[in-house]
């Protein structure tokens, strides 16, 4: 299967450690399951050099990342609620869509 990342952070700071530690840790896990990461979406360009050394393809445009990568399914990691127009996105698109909240959900 091969998977993108979508991460909910804050478009004017950068990522914090909680949300680098998540990201280490999915990245690991899809590789120990050698599974393929494709790509990794964060409206905030400022932290794609934090992904690059895992995965060649950052978007900050969803709709660009789905129209250009052709992956199944999407993990998307927030510290908040998250969007239901990023997930309507992915669904829209028809890829599978993992989420760490259920959805709905507050994560504070």
């Amino acid at each position: 299967m091969k998977f993108a990342l979508i991460i909910i952070s804050n478009s004017n700071t950068p990522l914090n450690e909680q949300m680098t530690l998540k990201f280490q840790t999915y990245v690991r896990i899809l590789t120990q399951l050698k599974e393929t990461l494709l790509a990794v979406y964060d409206v905030n360009e400022h932290n794609h050099h934090t992904y690059t050394r895992s995965v060649t393809h950052c978007y900050d445009n969803l709709d660009t990342m789905i129209q250009n990568i052709h992956f199944d399914a999407a993990v998307v990691l927030t510290q908040e609620s998250v969007p239901v127009d990023i997930i309507s996105q992915l669904l829209y698109a028809k890829k599978h869509v993992f989420l760490e909240w259920p959805f709905g959900c507050d994560a504070s």
